[in-house]
C-alpha cells in the first residue's frame, strides 16, 4: 500500500513538470495530493518523508530549512529550479529593499510580551509600539504577529531572510487590504522634517505644531 501511494504522488510530481519548470512547492503538492494526502501522512509522518521516501533517483527536495520555500522537483529540472528561485528570492530582497525605513522596521522590531506593532502608511511613514489593551490609532494599521520576525537585524540579514521579508509583507498587504506596491513605489530620501515625525511616538505626532518657518527649514533638508 505504502509503495503504491508513493507511486502515485512521483506519478503527480512528474505530471506537473511533465509541462512547466515552475516551481511545485511542497505545500502545494500537499494540496494536490488531495485524498492521498492523509494516507500518506499517516505511512511517514510528514510529507517531505514521503518525498525522501521515494528515493531521489525520482524525486527530491530543495530549499531545506527554508519555510516557505521547500519545493519538490524531479532530477530532471532541479537545477532549472534552484534558478528561478535564486532569482525570486534576490528580486523579493529587492523590492524589501525599496519599503520606507519605518515599515521594514516594523517587520522586524523587538516587542514586549504582548505589545503589538502597527504603521502609519501615509505621510509621515511612521511605526509604534502599542500595548495590548490599547487601541490603534485611526491612521494606523496593525502588522499581526504571523508577518513579522522580530529581531531580525537588517544590516546583516541575508537575502533569503529578506525575501521572506517581502513575502510576509504582501500577505500582510493583501490581508489589510492594502496596495502593497504603493509604499515600494515611494521610497526617496526623507526630508528632515519627515525624520523628526518618524521618530515621535503616534501619540505625540498628532499633536505636534511647529511653528511655518521652523517646518519651511526642515522640508528644504533631506
Amino acid at each position: 500500500m505504502s509503495d503504491e501511494l508513493l507511486h502515485n504522488m512521483v506519478e503527480l510530481v512528474e505530471r506537473h513538470y511533465s509541462s512547466t519548470e515552475e516551481p511545485l512547492p511542497l505545500a502545494k503538492l500537499g494540496q494536490l495530493l488531495g485524498s492521498l494526502r492523509q494516507p500518506l501522512l499517516n505511512a511517514y509522518g510528514r510529507l517531505s518523508d514521503a518525498v525522501d521516501a521515494a528515493g531521489g533517483d525520482r524525486v527530491q527536495l530543495v530549499g531545506r530549512g527554508q519555510p516557505g520555500r521547500v519545493t519538490v522537483v524531479t532530477p530532471l529540472v532541479r537545477e532549472a529550479v534552484e534558478k528561478q528561485l535564486a532569482e525570486a528570492g534576490s528580486a523579493g530582497s529587492s523590492s524589501f529593499d525599496r519599503l520606507p525605513a519605518p515599515i521594514k522596521i516594523a517587520f522586524c522590531v523587538r516587542t514586549k510580551p504582548g505589545e503589538r506593532v502597527a504603521v502609519r502608511t501615509a505621510a509621515p511613514m511612521h511605526y509604534t509600539l502599542l500595548q495590548p489593551d490599547e487601541a490603534v490609532p485611526s491612521v494606523y494599521t496593525l502588522i499581526d504577529a504571523k508577518y513579522r520576525k522580530p529581531g531580525l537585524k537588517l544590516e546583516t540579514a541575508s537575502v533569503a531572510e529578506k525575501a521572506d521579508l517581502w513575502r510576509a509583507y504582501l500577505d500582510w498587504a493583501d490581508a489589510a487590504e492594502f496596495d502593497a506596491g504603493l509604499l515600494a513605489s515611494k521610497k526617496r530620501s526623507a526630508n528632515a522634517l519627515e525624520r523628526l515625525l518618524a521618530a515621535q511616538p503616534a501619540d505625540i505626532v498628532d499633536r505636534m505644531n511647529l511653528p511655518a518657518d521652523i517646518v519651511a527649514l526642515l522640508l528644504r533638508h533631506s
